[in-house]
């Protein structure tokens, strides 16, 4: 359990595609330690999911900010996160850190949206896959799915009809 099941099923899916781990198939695997081996393609591969995941972040960070306080607000945290010492640092290794923040904003933009326009549901499912995908990249970002929760008791209360409000009482 040391990385959770997206980064691992991402590296296998991978090396299934590209063949990266064939040259190293005949070495003997006992006297290495598989954790600190890996094939170069697959680090080139793992730091482009990280360079992705940073680049959801500040996309998704500047889209929150706008639709919350405006195009400057959007600029200024859009900078703030890209210029981040600890994104920049993780953009450069496979780690899960960038993956799970990118799905965290998209999920925090996708709930703001969900509950501003008035076409919600789309927004709402994406607000929760964005949240699935968050959680198996990194455990800890379950903790967003607070955010989806709260959101759909909104969604439900301010688009409450009979069948609601009998759930409700």
């Amino acid at each position: 359990y040391e990385n959770p099941s997206l980064l691992i099923y991402l590296d296998y899916v991978t090396d299934a595609l590209t063949g990266a781990d064939a040259s190293l198939r005949s070495l003997d695997w006992q006297s290495w330690n598989i954790r600190s081996l890996a094939p170069f393609p697959l680090y080139v591969i793992g730091r482009l999911y990280s360079a992705l995941g940073g680049v959801i972040a500040v996309a998704a960070t500047i889209a929150l900010a706008q639709r919350l306080k405006g195009p400057r607000a959007g600029e200024l945290a859009g900078w703030l996160l890209a210029l981040a010492p600890s994104l920049v640092q993780h953009g450069h290794y496979a780690t899960t850190s960038s993956l799970a923040a990118g799905f965290v904003a998209l999920c925090l933009w996708a709930c703001v949206q969900a509950l501003s326009v008035r076409r919600y549901s789309r927004f709402f499912v994406l607000a929760g896959i964005a949240a699935g995908l968050a959680t198996g990249s990194r455990y800890n970002a379950a903790a967003v799915s607070i955010a989806v929760f709260v959101t759909g008791l909104l969604l439900l209360w301010h688009h409450r009809s009979a069948l609601t409000r009998r759930v409700w009482l």
